[in-house]
């Protein structure tokens, strides 16, 4: 009898199982495509200008000053939405992702204006988990939130230098040395689903630890904003 009761008991459970929780078989793919505006921010980041104006004060430049800026790159990879409850999604993810800063800076020398770009390019591979809330049910057209943390792996670091002077200009690239091979960062952000196969997202992607290598007492951390197209599949 006990034999029985027990067969009829898993039985039961695995009828049960799609009604109690319909969601938990339910995985969504999407390719993600997107543009990024991100910067630098901390102690190292602000002297980073300081130090960049001195020296150029230094070599005789007069009323030099460097100033930071967003820098423009893009993104793209592929999410994987596993559906836990009907408003509530696990969303791991892989992404490739251009970050850095930009700097736009100006000045005299002997007398002619000089002005300069420098663009740090650093990019990532990323690997967000994130937790998302939708409005609607069952991942349906509607909008929704998600939040969560993502590391990530550098992939390369350079900077370009750009002069420009009496309407002629130059550049100069190299590599960027003393950025560390990993970040850790929260991403914030939220969205529209609007089909089935098509979500609109905007996210803030917030660093949490010191990318520079060179000295830990200059703290220098990513930060940036981006818009994302996914399309499901």
């Amino acid at each position: 009898m006990r034999r029985i009761i027990t067969r009829l008991s898993v039985f039961l459970l695995f009828l049960l199982m799609p009604n109690l929780c319909p969601a938990q078989n339910t995985l969504t793919t999407e390719i993600r495509v997107g543009l990024s505006f991100t910067d630098w921010y901390g102690k190292g980041a602000e002297e980073f200008t300081d130090n960049f104006n001195y020296l150029m004060s230094e070599a005789g430049f007069t009323n030099f000053n460097l100033v930071k800026k967003n820098k423009f790159g893009f993104l793209f990879g592929a999410s994987f939405n596993y559906r836990i409850t009907d408003y509530f999604c696990l969303q791991p993810e892989v992404i490739f992702s251009m970050k850095g800063v930009k700097f736009d800076g100006s000045g005299y020398f002997e007398g002619y204006n000089v002005s300069t770009t420098i663009t740090i390019k650093t990019n990532y591979i990323e690997f967000p988990l994130l937790a998302k809330l939708t409005i609607t049910k069952d991942n349906a057209s509607g909008p929704f939130i998600l939040f969560g943390p993502a590391f990530a792996l550098n992939t390369s670091s350079n900077m370009e230098v750009k002069v420009k002077v009496l309407g002629e200009s130059s550049s100069e690239k190299s590599k960027f040395e003393n950025i560390k091979d990993t970040d850790f960062c929260v991403i914030l952000g939220g969205g529209f689903i609007i089909s089935n196969s098509i979500v609109l997202e905007a996210r803030y992607n917030l660093g949490l630890f010191s990318i520079n290598d060179s000295n830990d007492r200059l703290q220098i951390k990513n930060r940036g904003f981006s818009l994302i197209c996914g399309f499901r599949f």
